[in-house]
């Protein structure tokens, strides 16, 4: 009876050890289930009662001169209240509640709240169906990002530089009551460190907390930084500006990626004459990643004619790798501007993190990257980029007319002389900064919150899909929906769009497919580049039975 007890108790025990094991242990997630749909922002569909967004990098002393938050609202019936809150260096500061009618987008100009040397903002949502962008005007030029309903304990920043002319700096937000303990860890091609100023900083609780990098780590032309949280959640966005003395000049606003992925796609991108595009891959983990670099222009003919073949990359353990694309395309005859979308693929599986970097103006280049020889020497033979990499063209340098045009559909049919068009009549830029840190998963749904241009400025729409179903695109200012559009979609699988929004004005566009997509929007002019992230929309239902309760629950 005794050895019968034990027994039971015994296999009790392994029974609770196992239904134990089973709960700390889920199944492991995919990675682009983890982390595509965290990066800046996630929508719901149908929308959640009330949502959170937060904008981290706003007013700092010296640096923006206005700080403007971006409100547009894309349900049908239903007002949009918006409780816009202030947070600072000491603690939540003034708030004020504004409306936003249905189809509406509302600019809230933040410097009339008060003066602080550093805010960041915190945008409360109930109702509705809206997404939240932000803009700063720096003495460098402006710049423009979505802002994100994501806190996460990790952030990390592909790219960087804090070489002569350049200054790099990082707005930390702690939404939370309690208190956040933050580590910075920094990598540059040859080397990692983590300086004793960044070892356990402390963010309190519902304030902002500046990271001047510069000052910390200097003249590096690319420097990684990861920030990890020991204690609570936070929001990061990074503020690059060159000031134009001696090379590049402009601002670029930008939030970090809470991870890393297998896959990143990043649709707009225009090389321009006396420019640079950089790729830039970090690797946060501790075996080598082997990276290709995967070129998709306009015209799906050029990947054979101008043997844009891929480029493999090894980034090893704890370090950062950039690719001049510029100068890969110069050796090759490509003739400039020219629009290319990026897909960065992990050949080993190891994840990683990737920018895209576009400057201007710089030296013409040559292919003299530390790494370019052994880059080009790697080129494999396969032409095209694998299932679902090409090219949307669209004909028409304008797709939307002015908003003082009433509503209507327009189809754009496919036409393989549209790239050459579209590429005639933009703008070349001269002179502006743009980054990006892609988009980690493709879905069917995305909303650009906001997209302002200004005289001689064009917005384009770059998406990168799955298949070959049509995309529409819907624009909406003052009350209305001001044009829906439809792009047809070619085997290849990519689009590049000009809105045609009037310049002066800001707009906010919902762009959707049946098949899944990816987007960026891209502001080009004679002074301007800018790169802003689209805001994925995921159906409810589904995104409950695809990703675990636990990933984002403290969101």
């Amino acid at each position: 009876m005794i050895r019968f007890a034990l027994s039971l108790i015994v296999a009790m025990v392994l029974v609770a050890a196992v239904a134990i094991d089973q709960i700390r242990t889920p199944d492991p997630v995919p990675p682009v289930l983890e982390l595509a749909f965290e990066q800046e922002a996630l929508l719901l569909d149908p929308p959640a009662a009330s949502a959170v967004w937060f904008c981290p990098f706003g007013s700092v002393d010296g640096v923006a001169t206005q700080h403007v938050v971006r409100i547009a609202n894309h349900g049908e019936r239903t007002a949009t209240r918006a409780e816009v809150t202030l947070l600072t260096e000491d603690g939540a500061g003034p708030a004020l509640s504004v409306e936003v009618a249905p189809f509406t987008l509302e600019r809230v100009v933040l410097d009339d709240l008060g003066t602080f040397d550093a805010s960041g903002v915190m945008v409360e949502l109930i109702g509705g169906n809206a997404a939240v962008s932000h803009e700063l005007t720096t003495p460098q030029g402006a710049a423009e990002a979505s802002c994100t309903t994501s806190a996460a304990d990790i952030w990390t920043f592909a790219g960087g530089s804090t070489e002569a002319g350049a200054a790099l700096r990082f707005v930390v937000m702690n939404p939370f009551p309690e208190d956040a303990v933050i580590d910075i860890d920094l990598r540059t091609p040859i080397r990692s460190r983590q300086p004793d100023v960044f070892r356990a900083a402390v963010v309190p609780g519902r304030s902002v907390r500046v990271i001047e990098l510069d000052e910390v780590i200097a003249a590096e032309a690319v420097v990684s930084t990861t920030i990890t949280v020991t204690q609570g959640d936070v929001v990061v966005e990074r503020l690059q500006t060159f000031d134009g003395v001696d090379g590049p000049s402009g601002a670029a606003l930008q939030l970090g990626t809470p991870g890393a992925s297998v896959e990143r796609w990043f649709p707009a991108g225009r090389l321009h004459r006396g420019g640079d595009t950089h790729i830039v891959v970090a690797n946060p983990g501790d075996t080598v990643a082997e990276v290709d670099v995967i070129l998709h222009p306009l015209d799906p003919g050029e990947t054979a004619r101008l043997g844009l073949i891929p480029l493999e990359l090894d980034v090893p353990p704890g370090r950062v790798v950039s690719r001049d694309i510029r100068a890969v395309l110069d050796g090759l005859g490509v003739a400039l501007p020219f629009d290319v979308g990026i897909e960065v693929r992990a050949a080993n599986g190891v994840p990683f993190v990737a920018e895209r970097w576009q400057r201007q103006p710089v030296p013409l280049p040559a292919i003299n990257d530390s790494d370019a020889g052994d880059g080009v020497g790697t080129l494999t033979e396969t032409v095209g980029g694998g299932e679902g990499a090409g090219v949307i063209v669209v004909p028409r340098p304008s797709l939307l007319p002015s908003q003082g045009d009433g509503p209507g559909v327009e189809d754009v049919p496919l036409d393989a002389l549209a790239a050459a068009e579209l590429r005639s009549l933009q703008p070349d830029a001269t002179v502006g900064l743009a980054t990006s840190a892609g988009r980690g998963a493709r879905t069917t749904s995305w909303i650009l919150p906001g997209l302002t241009t200004a005289e001689g400025e064009s917005a384009l729409i770059a998406i990168e899909s799955s298949g070959t179903a049509p995309v529409e695109f819907t624009v909406i200012a003052g009350g209305r929906i001001v044009r829906t559009a439809i792009v047809e979609v070619s085997t290849a699988g990519r689009a590049l769009a000009d809105l045609g929004a009037s310049p002066g004005t800001t707009v906010s566009v919902r762009i959707e497919s049946t098949d899944e997509i990816a987007v960026e929007a891209m502001v080009v002019g004679p002074t301007r580049v800018d790169v802003v992230s689209a805001v994925a929309v995921r159906d409810r239902v589904m995104l409950a039975v695809e990703e675990p309760a636990e990933v984002g629950e403290d969101s």
